[in-house]
């Protein structure tokens, strides 16, 4: 009986990144949004992952696109993470989904705390410049029921164009102070906000992603060493 080999399939060699693992990372882009929509986000990681056991997984300089959706009753603005993004330094690409969230660096709470903009001023100016316009409205229509003196016609002609800028007016107050009532109250986190990424699920990513980057950083160093010597 004669046995022949059988060639095994090399297995590939994978890095995990286990669920709860951490890094800092810093809002690349800044977020304003009504509650309600959810509008788009880009994060870049700054430092290695902080795994269990105080493991260290680099993935620094790597983008993370997240979801960010405003809620008013904590006035904070919540964002997760649904994709993570690297290129090697032979320059491949390295795309994963993700599930995480974000959490603030100043005070370690879940989302990051916001500005509110009410846009309540716009409403109360809007509101102010429509009360002028209607009385500056009533003046004129008082004077067209006051017409009289030597020279009626000239002055009925007169009143007649100011009713009509007036009307005018009034139509543009009107319009501006209803366009300041539709505008829904926002929150605000301008860019360059410190934050922590939080992963909810594990992330598998290919062992010779860290190869080619550990290669690389040892080159760097051979290079500066180099350098000093001479």
């Amino acid at each position: 009986m004669v046995n022949f080999p059988i060639k095994k399939k090399k297995q590939k060699l994978n890095v995990v990144v286990p669920p709860g693992s951490y890094v800092k990372a810093k809002l690349m882009t800044g977020v304003q949004t009504p509650e309600g929509k959810i509008s788009p986000s880009l994060l870049v990681l700054e430092k290695s992952y902080t795994g269990p056991n105080e493991s260290k997984i680099d993935l620094s300089g790597c983008f993370a696109l997240a979801k960010a959706q405003a809620s008013m009753s904590t006035e904070r603005i919540e964002f997760q993470v649904y994709k993570l993004s690297c290129v090697s330094p032979k320059g491949k690409m390295l795309e994963r989904k993700v599930n995480g969230f974000v959490v603030d660096n100043k005070d370690q709470n879940l989302a990051i705390k916001a500005e509110l903009k009410s846009n309540q001023s716009r409403v109360a100016q809007m509101a102010f410049m429509n009360s002028i316009v209607n009385g500056i409205g009533e003046i004129i229509n008082r004077k067209a029921q006051n017409i009289g003196g030597a020279n009626p016609d000239t002055n009925t002609s007169n009143v007649i164009v100011q009713q009509g800028a007036s009307n005018a007016a009034t139509s543009v107050a009107q319009w501006y102070l209803q366009q300041a009532q539709n505008l829904s109250a926002t929150l605000n986190v301008k860019s360059g906000r410190d934050v922590f990424v939080i992963m909810n699920e594990k992330v598998i990513l290919p062992k010779s992603y860290f190869n080619l980057r550990k290669r690389r950083k040892e080159r760097e160093e051979i290079n500066l060493l180099k350098h000093l010597v001479k």
